[in-house]
């Protein structure tokens, strides 16, 4: 059974992880959808903001701050193409 501190980190890491994944995933919104494009960059900064409060967490906690892996960023942009995709009145 892991440590609570080993736990506490990989769910900080997990959070940590799906900010950035969050961050692609509006910034490939913002590319498709000009119109909205506003929109998804607010809800980018704050996936950033959200990275940011939580990356000096994970370090202090023995975590470390790495590039998100390549199939995930592939697999979120291939999300954002999907939902952009959808009727205007279903992504609201």
């Amino acid at each position: 059974m892991p440590e609570a501190n080993e736990t506490y980190r990989d769910s900080i890491l997990a959070a940590w992880a799906g900010e950035v994944l969050g961050e692609v995933f509006f910034d490939r919104l913002a590319t498709l959808d000009g119109t909205s494009a506003p929109k998804w960059r607010v809800l980018q900064s704050l996936e950033a903001a959200t990275r940011d409060v939580l990356a000096p967490l994970m370090m202090a906690h023995g975590g470390s701050i790495s590039p998100p892996d390549a199939g995930a960023v592939i697999h979120t942009r291939a999300r954002a193409n999907d939902f952009a995709a959808l009727p205007h009145r279903e992504r609201l």
